[in-house]
C-alpha cells in the first residue's frame, strides 16, 4: 500500500496534540515557571543546532552560505514580512504581536529546518517510508508541548506551516531526490543547525535575531556547493 505522505500526516497530528497538552498545562504554571520554559528549550535548541552544523566537510562553504542567505533575507526583509503576516491574525488570538510572532515563527522554523525534515520527506516521497518522519513527529509533538506552554495558542498555526513546508517537499521528492548528493544534503544540514542555533538564542533571550532572514541559508548553501564542486 502507498502511503506517501503519512509522515507528516503523523507530524501534524503530534503537534496539534501536543500544543493542546501544553496549552491547557500553560493555565496551571505559574508565571516563573512559565518564564523558565523558553529558556531551556532555547538551551536545548542551541545543542541541536550545533549538532547539526557539526556535520559541514568545509567551514568556508557554511559560512558563504549564511552569509549570503542572511544578506537576501535581510533584503527581503523576511522577518519583517513573516512578523507583518501573522499579525493579521492578531484580532482572533489574545497574544500581543511579537508573542503571537514568536509563537507561530519559532515552533515552525525549530519543526521545519533540519536533517530530518529534508532526509524524511525525500523518504517519504520517493520511496513511500515515512519511518523518520514518525520518529520526528513523536520529537515535535514533545517540542510542541513546551512551546505551547510558553508562548501559547499560536504554537498551532505551526502544524499549518508543517502541512504546507514539510507536505510541499515530501511532494516534490520524487523530483529532487535525484539531484541530491550526500555532500550536499551535509551542507544545507549544516547551514540548518546555524538557523536553530540561532532560534534558540532567541528563545534563551541571548540575542532577538531575526532568524526569518536566515532562512535563504538553505537556497544559497547548495548553489554554493555546487559552483565548489563543478571547480574542483
Amino acid at each position: 500500500m502507498d502511503v506517501r505522505g503519512l509522515g507528516t500526516a503523523v507530524n501534524v497530528s503530534t503537534v496539534l496534540t501536543g500544543t493542546t497538552v501544553g496549552v491547557l498545562a500553560r493555565r496551571a504554571l505559574p508565571r516563573h515557571v512559565k518564564e523558565v520554559i523558553p529558556k531551556a528549550l532555547g538551551v536545548f535548541t542551541i545543542a541541536l543546532g550545533i549538532r547539526q552544523a557539526m556535520q559541514t566537510s568545509n567551514v568556508l562553504i557554511m559560512l558563504g552560505g549564511l552569509l549570503s542567505g542572511v544578506v537576501v533575507g535581510s533584503c527581503l526583509r523576511l522577518d519583517d514580512r513573516l512578523e507583518s503576516l501573522v499579525s493579521r491574525s492578531k484580532d482572533q488570538m489574545t497574544l500581543s504581536r511579537s508573542r503571537l510572532h514568536d509563537a507561530v515563527v519559532l515552533p515552525s522554523l525549530v519543526f521545519c529546518v533540519g536533517p530530518m525534515t529534508l532526509l524524511g520527506a525525500i523518504q517519504d516521497g520517493a520511496n513511500a517510508h515515512p519511518e523518520l518522519l514518525i520518529v520526528k513527529a513523536a520529537m515535535d509533538g514533545f517540542a510542541s508541548m513546551a512551546f505551547a506552554a510558553a508562548l501559547g495558542a499560536g504554537v498551532y498555526l505551526s502544524a499549518a506551516v508543517i502541512l504546507v513546508f514539510q507536505g510541499g517537499l515530501t511532494l516534490a521528492a520524487g523530483l529532487v531526490a535525484p539531484l541530491l548528493s550526500e555532500r550536499l544534503v551535509s551542507e544545507m544540514t549544516a547551514a540548518g543547525g546555524l538557523i536553530v542555533i540561532s532560534i534558540g538564542m532567541k528563545l534563551s533571550k541571548v540575542e532577538d535575531l531575526p532568524v526569518a532572514d536566515y532562512l535563504p541559508a538553505l537556497i544559497t548553501t547548495p548553489l554554493i556547493v555546487a559552483v565548489v564542486t563543478a571547480v574542483s
